[in-house]
């Protein structure tokens, strides 16, 4: 498909190693050689498991966020404490899941706008209501959580054999 765009690629000799590019190179004079693209990695259980969890996670909290009062069950805790840890939970792993390659601010900053949005949805669940304090326990909480494992990701042991290959 590439080459279709550039057809001067079709004629570039291929190389098997370096030793080759070496030997074909006159004197004195440099030649390019055709460099395969990287095949992309793919991303490790460890990694594909805490994406999906990302997802679950996501899917729950918004449906325990959208559930009518009536069918709402309590732990027992402020709510702002529920809203906290619902959201420290959540935050870590979408980071270990997304944010540890990419950008972890991108991570913590689309769960503040899902929690944002989320809220202003309850307006819509009967016997619900959004609070500005409920929305900032849950964005703390996403905070807290992100940088916890930000942190734990960059002083991790040096150990061999530990870290996930995507």
């Amino acid at each position: 498909m590439c080459f279709r765009y550039y057809p001067c690629l079709n004629r570039v000799k291929k190389y098997r190693n370096i030793d080759e590019v070496k030997s074909s190179a006159g004197p004195g004079l440099a030649k390019s050689a055709n460099i395969a693209m990287p095949t992309p990695m793919h991303p490790g259980f460890l990694r594909t498991s805490l994406r999906f969890l990302t997802w679950a996670c996501s899917a729950l909290l918004g449906f325990l966020s959208l559930l009518p009062a009536r069918y709402m069950v309590r732990t027992g805790f402020p709510g702002l404490l529920e809203h906290f840890a619902a959201y420290a939970g959540a935050g870590p792993i979408a980071m270990a899941g997304y944010g540890l390659n990419r950008s972890g601010v991108r991570v913590i900053g689309y769960f503040w706008l899902y929690a944002a949005i989320l809220e202003y949805l309850q307006h819509f669940s009967p016997g619900r209501h959004a609070t500005l304090e409920d929305f900032t326990a849950s964005a703390l909480g996403t905070l807290c959580g992100g940088v916890a494992v930000v942190l734990l990701w960059r002083y991790r042991p040096a150990v061999p054999g530990l870290r996930d290959a995507g």
